[in-house]
């Protein structure tokens, strides 16, 4: 089970994408990717669960044409963990990770990652 919220709409291109909140619920290998495919709103850069399953076999093999790569849009999967909390030692342990350039180049995030992170484990904004 896979709990997703749209925290956001943006446009690239002409193509339409949004920014969501993923939470799973239950842990299976690539739950996140396979949910969002099976909605119909497939990982940008997905080759594996993306808009064509062909794309990971000719990725393997190393013959995905230019076209290939401009229907992926990007060359990695656009899926950031922003946070990861678990348990360790019988104390909660949270991590958090800022996105890497290209990430937030392509999602035009202006955010300050900091403050969303320190939010994420308060649960209440830094200035207040």
């Amino acid at each position: 089970r896979t709990e997703y919220f749209v925290e956001g709409r943006f446009e690239r291109d002409g193509q339409k994408y949004s920014s969501v909140r993923v939470q799973p619920l239950t842990g299976r290998k690539h739950q996140i990717r396979i949910h969002l495919q099976y909605l119909g709103h497939p990982i940008v850069g997905d080759k594996l669960y993306g808009l064509n399953e062909g794309f990971y076999l000719a990725f393997v093999k190393n013959c995905l044409t230019p076209e290939d790569w401009r229907t992926l849009v990007l060359p990695w999967q656009a899926l950031h963990a922003a946070e990861v909390r678990l348990v360790l030692r019988g104390e909660q342990r949270i991590f958090c990770a800022k996105p890497e350039v290209w990430f937030q180049n392509f999602s035009g995030s202006e955010n300050d990652f900091h403050l969303v992170c320190q939010r994420l484990i308060t649960g209440r904004d830094a200035n207040t």
